[in-house]
């Protein structure tokens, strides 16, 4: 029979928990559009009025080598944004928002619909600090919650910008701009992780 494991919690760590990340790798970069390789689609059958970021691109392709004849020249040419917009069933100005921000639509995350607006920062220094702090309290293992980054900006604001009027507002826009320009994701910790990680190893 085999020996009895301790149980922390009643909750018995597996080895993936064991283990730590060291390997991790960003992910590819997106290809340009003239490294994609393009593939006639078929006709649409089915309107739809929300779009993923693939179908953009694969519009976005269409048009940069799809070719049509022209019937009263004999040459074959790139479609008109109408002759788009009748083939894939999307209204023209939206195939012509995507072709004017195709850059933006191609750096986007993959499975994405919504192409999100790329907010200014207007205290970069104080968010550089307030991230740095963020990354050293997640380090070692500690909860972040909405309240710290608000006591802290205000902390790193006043000390940074102190011959400048208060200007600064933790207002919803601004904090959910900066977590997105910084990548940070607030994650609620559920009871089996946290006994995972006040494990005694």
């Amino acid at each position: 029979m085999a020996p009895l494991e301790e149980i922390h919690n009643g909750v018995k760590p597996t080895k993936s928990y064991l283990k730590e990340r060291t390997n991790c790798r960003p992910g590819p970069k997106p290809k340009p559009l003239s490294e994609r390789l393009y593939k006639p689609p078929k006709p649409i059958q089915r309107i739809q009025r929300s779009y993923s970021r693939e179908r953009k691109i694969e519009v976005i392709l269409f048009r940069e080598h799809h070719r049509v004849l022209d019937t009263s020249t004999g040459l074959y040419q790139p479609p008109t944004f109408e002759q788009i917009a009748a083939f894939w069933k999307i209204p023209e100005s939206t195939i012509r928002g995507w072709w004017d921000n195709q850059d933006t639509i191609i750096e986007s995350k993959y499975g994405t619909r919504q192409v999100r607006t790329k907010w200014m920062c207007m205290w970069p220094e104080m968010e550089k600090k307030l991230y740095t702090k963020f990354v050293q309290r997640r380090a070692v293992g500690i909860i972040v919650r909405r309240g710290w980054f608000q006591r802290q900006a205000r902390k790193l604001w006043a000390e940074i910008y102190s011959k400048v009027p208060m200007l600064f507002v933790f207002s919803n826009s601004w904090f959910q701009g900066f977590c997105r320009r910084f990548d940070i994701t607030l994650r609620a910790i559920t009871r089996q992780v946290r006994a995972l990680f006040n494990y005694n190893f």
